[in-house]
């Protein structure tokens, strides 16, 4: 498989024993990459036009259905189309190129969803620090970052740094995975592993987070400390307090929030609710089954590219395409997910595209049901 990285080398022809199977998956695979697409491509639309979801987690969420809209794309033609003859026609180059972008875009969607994880967590345990600092120009450099990154981790082997030779079997072409002495196919695939598995050791802290947050304690009695009416202390339920930094508080300013600016300067009174909470546990939820669906449909190419790296010669043959269409299943999954799960994102589409933006603002917010107590697993 070395002798095909040279310029000019042609594969030889692979006998299909079932050319009707083969056709069937080749449609199916086809279906796959158009719906992924076509799917990614809408939810861009929409994302870009509304000017209610101009926040920085829809940045990420813009971000990544552009990145799976251009992997679904780039393997449309390139890689469906070949498959259906034997041979690779493009010679060793363009099998370098699509394998690239492969495992780029790859990288990228994983970076993605780790960096995602972890501003979930620290909207739950840090919100007003979160609120303040993680603005949309914030969003985007976080986006950048994981651009970055995954160029790291993919631009080196097209470099044939590590000796990566494109492997195009079935037609599909992809960095040959080899024994972990021949190249450093085992470093590449454990810093994709140890991403998936930080992303979901992430979202497992989050949801103890919330459990141990929900968890009722024992009520002891404390008597606060009474100043003008105001109870300030280690007994007090900070009601009166709330009071006055929204603005309905009256009388002298309470001891403990003294040199604290009120609501009032802001513009009006403000209640807190728990409608915010709901809707940061709403989009968790969103992304967390994103990162769920990535992981179970990487999985197997992941379980396959680690037997063959570790086993000398493997007694297991999988098949490459199969495993392949699978990696492009999520991002045709992806945006169905994001939809069902997602009440802003469904509002947005009831409305459609063309009058997305004549949307003077954000639509008005449902009432919270069950008190704003909602489950995030």
């Amino acid at each position: 498989m070395a002798s095909g990285a040279d310029n000019g080398t042609r594969w030889p022809e692979v006998v299909d024993p079932q050319p009707g199977i083969r056709a069937v998956h080749l449609g199916a695979l086809a279906v796959v990459t158009a719906g992924g697409a076509m799917g990614n491509g809408l939810l861009c639309v929409l994302l870009a036009r509304s000017r209610a979801l101009r926040r920085p987690h829809y940045i990420f969420l813009l971000d990544l259905s552009a990145a799976d809209a251009l992997r679904s794309i780039w393997y449309l033609p390139m890689g469906i189309g070949p498959g259906q003859r034997a041979p690779w026609g493009h010679g060793a180059l363009g099998c370098k190129i699509l394998a690239f972008f492969g495992a780029f875009l790859a990288f990228h969607a994983a970076f993605l969803l780790f960096f995602v994880s972890l501003t979930r967590y620290m909207s739950a345990a840090h919100h007003r620090f979160v609120s303040k600092r993680l603005t949309p120009c914030a969003g985007v450099g976080i986006a950048a970052a994981a651009w970055l990154l995954s160029l790291a981790m993919a631009l080196p082997p097209a470099f044939d740094l590590g000796a990566y030779p494109p492997s195009p079997p079935e037609g599909l072409c992809r960095f040959d995975h080899r024994y972990f002495r021949a190249n450093d196919s085992l470093g590449l695939l454990l810093v994709f592993a140890v991403i998936v598995v930080a992303t979901h050791a992430v979202y497992s802290k989050l949801a103890c987070f919330l459990h141990e947050h929900r968890r009722p304690h024992s009520v002891h009695l404390v008597p606060a400390v009474s100043h003008c009416w105001t109870f300030h202390g280690p007994g007090a339920s900070g009601q009166a307090a709330a009071n006055w930094l929204n603005g309905f508080g009256r009388g002298p300013t309470p001891p403990t929030l003294v040199g604290v600016r009120t609501g009032q300067q802001g513009g009006g009174p403000r209640l807190l609710n728990l409608h915010e909470f709901g809707t940061e546990l709403r989009t968790s939820r969103m992304f967390f089954l994103v990162s769920l669906s990535f992981a179970l449909l990487w999985s197997p190419y992941m379980v396959s590219c680690s037997w063959r790296v570790l086993a000398r010669s493997p007694a297991l043959q999988f098949p490459s395409a199969t495993l392949q269409g699978l990696t492009l299943a999520h991002a045709s999954a992806s945006p169905l997910i994001c939809v069902i799960s997602n009440r802003e994102l469904r509002r947005v589409l009831r409305l459609g595209v063309p009058s997305v933006d004549g949307i003077g603002g954000p639509p008005p917010p449902p009432p919270p049901r069950g008190g704003g107590r909602e489950h995030f697993l």
